[in-house]
Formats: structure tokens, sequence, C-alpha cells
């Protein structure tokens, strides 16, 4: 899988579920979490990706917003 592929991926993932992690994600997509945070920061130049760092933080989709990709 290249990177637009899994970036389009995890932009629908988003979508749906709302929140997620960027481990969750690594383990998903059998990659580091270094490079679900590269795939993260090249997304947000798009995308109003919140992220939140910490014991309880995640990446989350802005309520009200839709992403079609």
């Amino acid at each position: 899988m290249t990177s637009n592929e899994r970036q389009k991926k995890i932009i629908r993932l988003l979508d749906k579920r709302r929140k997620d992690t960027m481990e969750h994600l690594s383990i998903e997509f059998h990659v580091s979490t270094d490079t679900i945070s590269r795939d993260i920061a090249t997304l947000n130049e798009d995308y109003p990706i919140k992220i939140v760092r910490g014991r309880n933080g995640g990446l989350s989709h802005p309520a009200g917003t839709h992403w079609s990709r």
C-alpha cells in the first residue's frame, strides 16, 4: 500500500469513527507510529484533524464536518 492509499483510508476511517489513536492506526496499517504521524501531518494540510497528545489523546474529526476523498 502506498502512502497516498493509506492516507485516503485514514481519512475514511476518521470520517467514520470520528476518533482514533496513532498507535491503533499503526497496528491496523502495519506501519510505525512515526509513519502515521507523517501521514497525519500531510493530511492536516487539507483536513482539520484535531490532535491531542498524552494519555487520553488521539486524533479526532471535528464535529459538524464531513470529508470525502
